[in-house]
């Protein structure tokens, strides 16, 4: 007997690509689900992990879809880290989900844009980022993917398109919603591309987790930040044990396991 109504759907963000270990990362999440929760565990389903399902809404709504039929539910719980979570918001309010869904748990997602990444496209000559994105897509398309689309996903997180993504959609009254978000301490934090991310994040809020600022993650009034004592603090890898570290203080087993509980207790 399960005592969840509904089963769970992981999406991830597209960290994967940038740095390397997000499908072991993501089995171990699945895992902590299955093991570490100390009730009956709900149903876990992950969306896999490529460039199609990763930059492309179309995909991962019709794979969503899948899991929904598959789950023999009539909703789905959502938890979804960075990207994953404006996905999943465009899924409900644009493409009919929110009848299937019936929460959406953001982790450090972008919800209000990274305003770095426009300053950087802003600079960064037409050239070079053709340049960059076909080195990009030529190992997606090696990886399997038809039709890779680097800098698509890099444009879906600027502060522009994020702000349009807002406007036109709004929050459905049929979907519960909550955000949790962390930050970096220094640049000390965490390693390459994220402590470079820190810095170029700084000028844009009052803190950041090496992609998102605290003020893009926040989203909605159900929102929490994870408060970590000491200097290292927490950032966009470390809570989905990007980085296979052991953290002072945060243990992210714990850390999924208090969402889904606190879940449970609202019902």
């Amino acid at each position: 007997c399960n005592d969840f109504f509904y089963p769970f759907s992981y999406l991830s963000g597209t960290d994967g690509y940038f740095v390397g270990g997000l499908l072991l990362a993501v089995i171990d999440l699945c895992a902590i689900f299955n093991k570490f929760i100390r009730y009956p565990a709900p149903i876990v389903y992950y969306l896999p992990i490529t460039e199609e399902y990763a930059m492309h809404h179309k995909y991962r709504i019709l794979c969503l879809a899948y899991l929904i039929l598959f789950s023999c539910s009539v909703k789905v719980n959502i938890i979804a880290h960075s990207k994953g979570g404006l996905d999943s918001r465009y899924a409900i309010s644009h493409l009919g989900m929110d009848k299937y869904v019936a929460t959406l748990t953001t982790i450090n997602t972008p919800h209000y844009g990274c305003k770095f990444v426009d300053m950087l496209l802003g600079k960064i000559p037409e050239s070079i980022q053709s340049f960059v994105d076909r080195k990009y897509n030529k190992l997606f398309t090696a990886l399997g993917d038809k039709d890779p689309s680097f800098l698509d996903g890099v444009y879906d997180l600027t502060y522009k398109n994020c702000s349009e993504l807002n406007a036109s959609t709004p929050d459905s009254q049929l979907v519960s919603y909550r955000s949790v978000m962390s930050k970096m301490n220094s640049i000390r934090s965490a390693g390459f591309p994220l402590n470079i991310g820190y810095l170029l994040n700084k000028p844009y809020g009052k803190g950041n987790d090496g992609l998102v600022t605290v003020e893009s993650g926040l989203y909605g009034e159900n929102s929490k930040m994870i408060e970590h004592k000491g200097k290292r603090g927490i950032s966009h890898g470390d809570v989905i044990d990007l980085f296979r570290e052991n953290i002072k203080d945060f243990d992210v087993r714990e850390f999924y396991v208090d969402i889904v509980k606190k879940l449970k207790e609202q019902g």
